[in-house]
């Protein structure tokens, strides 16, 4: 489909009927429309997903394939979390529930380990426990992530060309390996002659 533009649409309806032309492959012709087609007016090839694919390939893109494939690994997820939530919030109480029930003290060093794990959550998230050193790296790596990938995303060009001065000083490095390899290999060939 090709419309004309200058700022704005450039308008043929006077002339053509319609301001937008489309070219449709028909056996060993093209086919020239100046109207707006409907799916169904389309011929089936013009249709067919491998061709888009083909025609649209510099594009992103997900097949129909690809989208069920999406939706059955989501709900499979989501099928997994509400399995973890029941168990959690269903089968742990009533476990505690059974072991309180057998054994008294048992069951109160479940409680009690219960309580002793709550308040040690509270504490932390009010601020009376520190964070641990490892807690404090990893919350410092995500922040260094989240802070690069920011910056990759409003930046998509620069992050490609990072990429690429990367892969080349990569690609330079394993060449300069290789070449100390084979003078290495070749000094010594030389020495045992």
């Amino acid at each position: 489909m090709a419309t004309a533009f200058n700022d704005s649409v450039i308008s043929l309806r006077s002339e053509k009927g319609c301001d937008h032309l489309i070219a449709l492959p028909e056996e060993d012709a093209i086919a020239f429309y100046w109207e707006l087609l409907n799916n169904d007016d389309l011929p089936s090839s013009a249709l067919e997903e491998r061709r888009l694919l083909d025609i649209y390939r510099d594009l992103s893109h997900t097949t129909q394939a690809e989208r069920t494939r999406n939706a059955v690994s989501s709900a499979k997820s989501i099928r997994l979390g509400l399995i973890v939530i029941a168990l959690w919030g269903v089968a742990v109480p009533v476990a505690v529930a059974l072991i309180g029930f057998a054994s008294p003290i048992l069951g109160g060093l479940v409680i009690a380990y219960s309580i002793g794990k709550a308040g040690w959550q509270a504490m932390k998230m009010l601020g009376y426990v520190g964070r641990s050193e490892r807690e404090k790296q990893k919350d410092a790596e995500e922040l260094r992530m989240r802070h690069h990938h920011d910056h990759c995303e409003r930046n998509p060009e620069g992050f490609m060309r990072l990429k690429v001065e990367n892969f080349e000083r990569d690609a330079r490095e394993q060449t300069h390996r290789e070449a100390d390899e084979l003078k290495h290999l070749q000094s010594k060939s030389e020495k045992g002659a």
